[in-house]
């Protein structure tokens, strides 16, 4: 008798066990609709972090490009979760590629100001390039001088795109909205304008330096 009962709290025992292993816990909607989430977020993060790996750390005004790419995935990532009305979401990856990408504004601030001194200088030639074809006497061989300030405009306008006017254009959208960088992004967003008066108003060129000049002074 007793062995009978040993052998049924044996096989009651066994079989208690088995079907704890092999119940598995039930997903809540809601649950769910957090795992949809986060599977989605997690492949733009995982993308962001490949491409985060690429980017030399001393060579940062070479990997502008990327780093807007990945600012960019992380506005995504940020949007997944705003849509979906769902809080607390930061995890560490974001929080981790959101503090590599902080780390990278001062450099980046930094490394705008040769290219802000580049376009003055450029513009500079331009302006001097364009009173010598006016002035310059026309002969039956040479361009007319309208001809010649298109063409200087032309290759101009050329120049200032591949040197400069790209590259600011994307750190202007990577520093953020803040009293430190505000002055730079504004003079970044109003570079066209102030290129224009420089070529066109004697004596802006100097004034247009000192501002730029000041800025590096203030952001060092």
């Amino acid at each position: 008798m007793q062995g009978n009962i040993q052998r049924v709290a044996l096989f009651i025992l066994s079989f208690s066990l088995l079907t704890a292993c092999d119940t598995q816990p039930v997903k809540t909607e809601s649950m769910l609709y957090r795992e949809r989430a986060d599977n989605e977020a997690n492949t733009m993060l995982s993308s962001a972090e490949s491409l985060i790996k690429q980017v030399d750390k001393t060579q940062l005004i070479q990997h502008v490009y990327e780093l807007q790419k990945i600012n960019s995935m992380l506005k995504d990532v940020a949007e997944v979760y705003r849509n979906k009305s769902i809080l607390d979401w930061k995890g560490q990856r974001y929080l981790a590629l959101q503090g590599q990408l902080n780390s990278y504004h001062r450099p980046l601030s930094l490394a705008a100001i040769p290219l802000l001194q580049q376009l003055h200088n450029e513009t500079k030639l331009l302006r001097e390039q364009v009173e010598q074809a006016k002035t310059r006497p026309q002969s039956a061989s040479s361009r007319s001088p309208d001809d010649m300030v298109n063409y200087l405009s032309k290759h101009y306008n050329q120049r200032i795109s591949a040197c400069c006017l790209m590259s600011l254009s994307d750190i202007e959208q990577l520093l953020p909205t803040n009293e430190t960088y505000i002055p730079l992004k504004r003079l970044i967003l109003n570079i066209n304008l102030s290129l224009t008066r420089m070529i066109k108003e004697e004596g802006y060129g100097d004034t247009l330096l000192r501002e730029i000049n000041q800025l590096d002074s203030q952001l060092r």
